[in-house]
């Protein structure tokens, strides 16, 4: 299905009722059909399930006002099921709140006074054989309304219902999804009513995973509301990392609003009669789907009115993401300020006196432990100091390659081109002494899996390399790019001539300098030397330098990352050779002063005038 244009008129639209007991999955589903312009989403009705109705019509008003969607109706609805006690929803799956925790910004808006079933009533009334229905929590709500109005299946085009297991194990009993087993008894009413039901069950939701890159790829849309969404997903990963080997996610709700919508491809889907078992047997909360035709094409049933969804004839996970990126202002995506291709590790930094000497032991040190690697420390630099970064590189399937991703997306890099791998997440193991000095030793893991298959690097993105990946993917950026292509050459090895040739500017500190001597016809590179400053040479010849600043040295780690995004990035914005250095210089000072790896820069601009002002 092609959305809708924008401008698409409110009659030619799906006239749309969610009902919802909103937690992480429905937060998804929710942003999902906003950004859907063939939805007209006419109101919104809140059930005990993952969390209390009141909490759940909360978290929707919220929601929808990060959306730009205060005008929907939310609607509390019934606090318990039909038979019973509502009895606490489901804290260790979605959090305390249903939504991970995360503390959404305040609306304005409150629940309408209608009761939810009141609101879908009303609705079916205002557009009747139009209206279609969508059930992503429990069904006391579809209930309650069936019994205010019981010609309601007559007013309404359809009724989606994300719940049920039909061939395979259920995820709250051996038999039970949890939406239905919340309330059976409701979920029977609903069932047994005569309205086409399109169901979702965990038969198709379990086979269409969100990954950790699909969270990165949603936490970096251009929209208030994404940070949220990514941040909520993050304990609910933790959730399933048991049932699929890796912080991941099933997309329940979501995909049962694209099926809602008529978005997706089905593979199999038989019109089937299906009950559900309200009793107080180990079936309870069952839903009992005739599928004994499946082997023989699933013959029609007579009076049957519930169609199965048992296998889609497409992946989902890119589509929702795809779709939320929708989200975004309608503007031509911005080229990032640098592109970093290169390492990401976890940094374990012992801050001691002093440094051992060989087959030496110092105690007294403090252990700190943060994202660093000198790719990432240079992508996030270049965020800070330009507004946006991109970074290319791979993270294990670990926590440690999870938390780092959501630091760099948090610091505006762009990780959608992060692979996680089946390999541990790089580790650098750093002592630092009392004067800023170090020695590094580093396990690469994932970082020598890094692979450029499937990547693109536009003409004009300005590409930066290191030396902590395979010296073979450096080769191949710089074959494939036709931009402007800068490589830091650390840790100092041999280079090829093809890539010095290549490069439209190389970075090295004064050691390396002298340990590739090959440098010496290089067409552009940049020496840094401490406390001596820096300086730039064409061709062998000194042709710019710049003073460093006096600083306190607290932590080299670095400060050579942060000097060579700020070099890149000055050199690009069309300053001056002896200009750049200077800012490249002031940001480095900022560095070996910070205790971080990745310190909180200001932007390249506030640099600039200070080099202009000191000049």
């Amino acid at each position: 299905m092609t959305p809708a244009d924008p401008a698409t008129t409110t009659d030619s639209r799906l006239p749309l009722y969610l009902d919802c007991d909103t937690g992480v999955d429905d937060a998804l589903a929710l942003a999902y059909l906003a950004a859907t312009p063939a939805v007209d989403l006419l109101g919104v009705g809140s059930v005990s399930g993952n969390v209390d109705a009141a909490t759940g019509a909360r978290n929707t008003l919220d929601l929808l006002a990060l959306l730009g969607r205060s005008e929907v109706p939310v609607a509390v609805g019934a606090h318990d099921p039909l038979a019973v006690g509502y009895r606490g929803g489901a804290p260790h799956v979605h959090g305390d709140n249903g939504i991970g925790g995360v503390v959404l910004p305040p609306a304005a808006g409150q629940p309408v006074d209608e009761s939810a079933a009141e609101l879908l009533v009303r609705l079916a009334q205002e557009n009747p054989g139009r209206l279609r229905v969508l059930a992503i929590g429990p069904l006391t709500n579809l209930a309650l309304a069936l019994r205010l109005e019981p010609r309601l299946p007559e007013l309404v085009a359809e009724v989606t219902i994300m719940g049920g297991a039909a061939l395979v194990p259920g995820n709250v009993t051996p038999v039970a999804e949890a939406n239905i087993h919340n309330d059976p008894e409701a979920a029977a009413e609903v069932f047994d009513a005569p309205w086409p039901i399109l169901l979702a069950p965990l038969d198709v939701t379990m086979e269409h995973v969100l990954t950790e890159r699909h969270r990165q790829q949603i936490m970096a849309v251009d929209h208030p509301v994404a940070p949220y969404l990514g941040s909520m997903l993050a304990p609910y990963f933790t959730h399933y990392a048991d049932v699929f080997g890796e912080p991941a996610c099933a997309m329940h709700d979501p995909l049962a609003a694209a099926l809602a919508v008529g978005a997706l491809r089905i593979g199999s889907a038989p019109t089937v009669a299906a009950v559900v078992d309200a009793g107080d047997g180990p079936g309870r909360g069952q839903t009992v789907c005739d599928l004994r035709g499946r082997h023989v094409g699933h013959p029609e049933q007579p009076g049957a009115h519930c169609r199965v969804v048992l296998t889609l004839a497409e992946p989902f996970s890119q589509h929702l993401v795809a779709t939320l990126q929708r989200l975004a202002p309608s503007v031509t995506p911005s080229t990032p300020a640098l592109t970093v291709v290169g390492s990401i590790n976890l940094d374990l930094t012992a801050v001691g006196e002093r440094l051992p000497s060989a087959g030496e032991t110092v105690g007294g040190a403090t252990l700190h432990r943060q994202t660093g690697g000198k790719g990432a420390n240079q992508a996030v630099a270049a965020a800070r100091l330009a507004g946006r970064s991109r970074f290319i590189g791979a993270v294990g399937h670990d926590d440690d390659g999870t938390r780092m991703l959501g630091d760099l997306t948090a610091a505006g890099v762009d990780v959608s081109s992060v692979a996680t791998v089946d390999a541990p997440t790089g580790t650098a193991l750093i002592v630092v002494d009392a004067a800023g000095e170090n020695q590094i030793a580093v396990c690469p893991g994932a970082n020598a899996r890094v692979d450029l298959a499937g990547i693109d690097l536009a003409d004009d993105e300005t590409v930066l390399c290191q030396l902590e990946i395979e010296l073979d993917v450096v080769v191949e950026a710089a074959r494939r790019h036709r931009g402007y292509f800068a490589l830091n050459a650390a840790p100092a090895r041999s280079l090829p001539a093809e890539l010095i040739e290549r490069c439209d500017l190389i970075i090295v500190n004064e050691s390396e300098y002298a340990l590739i001597p090959e440098l010496a016809r290089a067409a552009l590179v940049a020496v840094t030397y401490g406390g001596d400053g820096s300086a730039l040479y064409r061709d062998g010849v000194r042709i710019a330098e710049a003073p460093s600043l006096p600083t306190q040295v607290v932590n080299t780690v670095g400060a050579g990352d942060a000097f060579c995004a700020a070099l890149v990035l000055a050199l690009r914005a069309g300053h001056d050779d002896a200009t750049a250095l200077a800012v490249a210089n002031a940001v480095g000072a900022h560095a070996v002063a910070d205790s971080a790896a990745q310190p909180h820069f200001a932007s390249l601009e506030h640099y600039l005038s200070g080099a202009a002002a000191t000049s």
